[in-house]
């Protein structure tokens, strides 16, 4: 292929990466939202042209803190090097390493690779994010390095578990399980469009860590429960199907967007076993539940594979900000709480002020709230522990062992 076309996919890409990354550091919107916006607002970019504009933009999101200075074409040779998906995306369109030759003349590359290689995992992310996980340094490097790869994509098996995994094999998609039984773990990110699983509704799209929850809820038919942070209804779906839809299941959110997504996803599940209610009903009703789960509003720091450009807007504040609606969410709910019954508490945060000094904070104001041994109740429910990390309150699942997003789990019963 002619040096001149090089140069000019080169500079394509660069261009867009460019007016990409600057668009981002305008915008007030997530970094998923505004590549989204670019993108279809490009119709005539390609599918492979998007893959590496966008593998390039979440490089930089993932290392801004020791990018900020470099070029473009610095940080595209730099993604090149370092993301799978970049370098086998452009390794699709020029053959015979064509182009590693081309982007070494970029950009002093010998200099560039040796000073990007000092630096460790934790050097791309601010001490206020690091300050506030409490683990040891070899295993915070670890985390660290966990932290800034891309998130898989998880599959919670609902039904025809052999077809799915039939139509991963025949499109040479890699998988595993990991923790869940009932969770596959793909290798990679595909469209599932052309599935007969997908169409038929065989599986929903769900982080690992995320099914521990409602699994951990351990629901059964018959019992009221109190989903009272639904968010898009993902949990709430899965603790009806854990119930066979046999429970009775409120389900509530303060953003009325999201919860209309919780009334829109339980209906296409055609699940009866839900009743999706204005907050300000809930509140308002004197009812109690067997279960009440609060997968409380957080800091979203245990999702940074996804959203690479959080680490950046947390700041002290907002952490206290949240703790402090944490503990009025609880005490909210606390009278919800039949004797007897059980209050599971989570978050994607990996902070212990959200955490366990949560959970502290309302033993101490609540005496006949008592901490249910969650371990045990791991293994009672043959969840494999090894990949789990346990507190002093609760559990958490951190990502360098666990292989899923960065959650914790909290489970007080009430005395009667």
């Amino acid at each position: 292929m002619s040096i001149t076309h090089l140069e000019k996919k080169a500079t394509f890409w660069l261009s867009h990466i460019a007016e990409l990354i600057d668009l981002w550091k305008e915008s007030k919107f997530t970094a998923a939202s505004v590549k989204q916006r670019f993108m279809s607002g490009k119709r005539y970019l390609g599918s492979k042209d998007k893959k590496i504009i966008s593998g390039v933009f979440f490089f930089f999101l993932r290392h801004k803190m020791v990018l900020e200075t470099i070029s473009t074409e610095g940080i595209f040779l730099l993604a090149f090097l370092n993301d799978n998906d970049v370098n086998e995306s452009v390794n699709r369109i020029f053959k015979n390493n064509e182009f590693n030759s081309y982007i070494y003349t970029l950009v002093n590359s010998e200099n560039l690779e040796t000073e990007f290689a000092k630096y460790k995992s934790t050097d791309f992310f601010p001490n206020t994010f690091l300050k506030n996980i409490v683990l040891e340094e070899d295993r915070l490097l670890s985390l660290a390095s966990a932290l800034n790869n891309e998130a898989t994509t998880d599959l919670r098996i609902i039904s025809d578990r052999d077809l799915i995994e039939e139509e991963l094999k025949s499109n040479n998609i890699p998988y595993e399980y990991n923790i869940v039984k009932d969770c596959i773990k793909l290798g990679k990110n595909i469209n599932f469009n052309t599935y007969l699983s997908y169409k038929n509704g065989c599986f929903e799209i769900q982080d690992e860590g995320s099914q521990l929850i409602s699994i951990l809820l351990n629901p059964k038919p018959d019992e009221d429960i109190l989903d009272y942070c639904s968010g898009g209804g993902g949990k709430t779906i899965h603790i009806a199907e854990l119930a066979n839809d046999q429970a009775f299941i409120d389900a509530t959110d303060i953003n009325k967007k999201r919860l209309k997504e919780t009334e829109r996803r339980v209906g296409l599940h055609r699940l009866s076993s839900v009743l999706v209610l204005n907050i300000e009903d809930v509140d308002n009703d004197e009812k109690q539940y067997h279960k009440v789960l609060i997968d409380a509003p957080c800091s979203g720091s245990g999702t940074v594979r996804r959203a690479p450009e959080i680490r950046y807007s947390i700041t002290d504040d907002i952490i206290d900000g949240y703790t402090n609606l944490q503990l009025e969410i609880v005490t909210k709910c606390y009278e919800k709480i039949a004797k007897g019954g059980e209050l599971l508490y989570s978050t994607c945060s990996l902070f212990r002020n959200e955490n366990d000094r949560v959970i502290s904070n309302i033993l101490t104001q609540y005496p006949d709230l008592s901490l249910v041994d969650i371990k045990s109740r791991a293994v009672d429910l043959k969840i494999p522990i090894e990949n789990l990390d346990f507190t002093d309150f609760g559990l958490m699942t951190l990502t360098d062992k666990s292989k899923t997003d960065g959650f914790y789990i909290s489970i007080l019963k009430k005395g009667g």
